[in-house]
């Protein structure tokens, strides 16, 4: 799982270059946004892993199979296209899900505003 992690880190890696995005993995996610390492870091261990464990914990029997992307983007600057969104975190969960859905196939975007 850490491999593939890896590979989908490099994968977005000019993206988030370019974003100015930090990035880390916590197989089997890989976490990004635009704060600082310190608060992704934090968004990892205090959201995303713990909800993995809560959800795990409830719902699962099983570990993914393939990694799981997350981008937290907090809008600190007016943005006229989303009067709504300054000050705001926007979550995206990129999920990769298998045929037999019926859903896209190359994932599903699961965007959570609070």
């Amino acid at each position: 799982m850490e491999a593939k992690c890896e590979r989908l880190l490099a994968t977005w890696h000019d993206r988030f270059t370019e974003e100015h995005f930090n990035a880390l993995i916590a197989p089997p996610f890989v976490v990004a946004g635009n704060g600082a390492a310190q608060q992704i870091a934090r968004y990892r261990d205090q959201t995303v892993l713990a909800a993995a464990r809560a959800l795990k914990a409830t719902y699962f029997k099983k570990d993914p199979d393939e990694p799981i992307l997350t981008i937290s983007t907090v809008y600190t600057a007016p943005v006229p296209q989303l009067p709504y969104a300054q000050g705001r975190t926007f979550v995206a969960i990129i999920l990769p899900l298998p045929a037999e859905t019926g859903l896209a196939s190359h994932g599903f975007v699961e965007l959570l505003i609070h």
